[in-house]
């Protein structure tokens, strides 16, 4: 159906067709990752929402798995929104399993459910185990995720209080089976305008070095909406101590929905693998012109400094993808203008530089025809790394807010004498960017 569509990516996840939305959960079982994302079958918009489930043995090649929830219940007959699957000794015996956000006609309830098979294609509904927010939130109550801190295990839930963003927590009692919901709040927002109205998404990870990090995606802040992040410890009592008070941004360039949103984050084989989606914020009409709206971005290696800061890189396993057929790559050029990357062409290219930096701006061009071409540079003397589009034909998207000019300083200037490492992922109409193994943006 999309063979001669230009713009639908090829390696990144995504359904079949139609809508997809955030992704919230992944596994690996039986040789396969497994990735389970709010899905709706009927058509590339957003009502009625199911699970959806895709699965790759490499993270690249992806298949499209039958849905593995739908609503269906007195409690989720509105939808099963988002959740996450996990995994824990305790509590499931070491299998998968998912929780996730049951909505009625009325309100939100936290939901269970077990996978039938080690395949994770079947699974089963189980029951609520938390019915409804605590007193003193919004009624915007959900997205769980689960975690576990020695002998505890807990969920946090995305809500609002206040009007800022905020984090419940629950604990779990390993002796009734049961979550507490008592109001407690796992980590909270200063203020609407730096850390939103709203949290969606909320993720919280152990990393190497004994830190945590904690990632969201906020809703209502003064640049919309965007992922932010935090480092810090969780306390004994399950809440988060953050180390630093303002939150640091996942994506160099994003803003009002614009980039990576809502990352999915997975511990395996000793990695911290990320990913999360990449709306395209086309028009319902264009969306339903193409069949499909919305993708993930390539998975990313995630590490954390000792000074809290997120260090980005591209996953390792996408190596394998790189092609001998038509490749370029040479060492040692002094280039002034432009230097052809002859035969390599079309819509599905990997492109590495090293450059070796002096005063002029630097990058690659892409996507070239007769009107132009697409461009990524980095400016030694300004700092800054663009994006231009402007001049291709193409589904205007962000129309009053980028005009497709994406720009950013690079959290740390890299100047004359210093190098730059820029790796682009092309794929159909999305590119996954990352400068010096350290920042990253899709």
């Amino acid at each position: 159906r999309f063979a001669d569509d230009l713009l639908r990516p090829a390696f990144h996840g995504m359904p079949a067709a139609a809508c997809t939305n955030e992704c919230h959960g992944m596994a690996y079982s039986n040789g396969r990752y497994h990735l389970f994302f709010q899905k709706n079958a009927n058509g590339p918009y957003m009502t009625r929402l199911h699970w959806g489930h895709i699965s790759s043995e490499n993270l690249y090649d992806w298949r499209e798995e039958r849905i593995a929830i739908a609503p269906g219940e007195s409690y989720d007959i509105k939808g099963c929104w988002s959740g996450c699957v996990f995994t824990d000794p305790v509590i499931t015996s070491g299998r998968p399993a998912a929780i996730y956000t049951a909505v009625d006609y009325a309100r939100a309830v936290i939901a269970s459910a077990a996978p039938a098979d080690d395949d994770l294609i079947g699974w089963n509904k189980q029951s609520v185990i938390i019915n409804g927010r605590p007193s003193g939130l919004s009624d915007d109550f959900r997205d769980p995720y689960f975690f576990r801190d020695g002998d505890n295990a807990y969920i946090i839930v995305g809500s609002s209080k206040g009007g800022v963003g905020t984090t419940t927590l629950h604990r779990y009692n390993a002796s009734t089976g049961v979550w507490s919901n008592d109001g407690t709040t796992f980590f909270s927002g200063a203020s609407s305008g730096q850390s939103g109205s709203f949290w969606e998404m909320p993720n919280i990870t152990p990393m190497d070095g004994g830190k945590w990090l904690f990632t969201v995606t906020p809703i209502g802040t003064t640049t919309g909406v965007h992922t932010l992040y935090w480092t810090g410890s969780v306390n004994t009592d399950g809440t988060f101590s953050p180390d630093y008070a303002t939150p640091r941004q996942v994506e160099l360039i994003s803003r009002d929905g614009y980039g990576m949103l809502s990352p999915t984050v997975f511990n395996h084989d000793g990695k911290t693998i990320a990913l999360g989606i990449v709306p395209d914020k086309l028009s319902g009409a264009d969306n339903a012109g193409l069949g499909w709206a919305h993708t993930y971005s390539l998975p990313r290696e995630w590490t954390v400094d000792a000074d809290g800061n997120l260090w980005q890189r591209p996953y390792d396993g996408l190596k394998a993808m790189r092609s001998t057929t038509a490749a370029y790559s040479a060492t040692g050029n002094s280039v002034s203008g432009t230097l052809e990357l002859a035969p390599v062409s079309g819509r599905r290219i990997e492109l590495l530089g090293r450059f070796d930096l002096g005063t002029s701006a630097v990058g690659f061009n892409l996507f070239k025809n007769a009107n132009g071409c697409a461009s990524i540079s980095y400016n030694p003397s300004t700092g800054q790394l663009t994006v231009d589009a402007s001049t291709l034909r193409r589904k205007v998207n962000d129309s009053g807010v980028y005009n497709g000019v994406y720009s950013c300083s690079l959290p740390e200037r890299l100047g004359a004498g210093q190098q730059l490492l820029l790796n682009v992922f092309a794929d159909g109409s999305i590119l996954d960017i990352f400068v010096n193994n350290r920042w990253a943006t899709s």
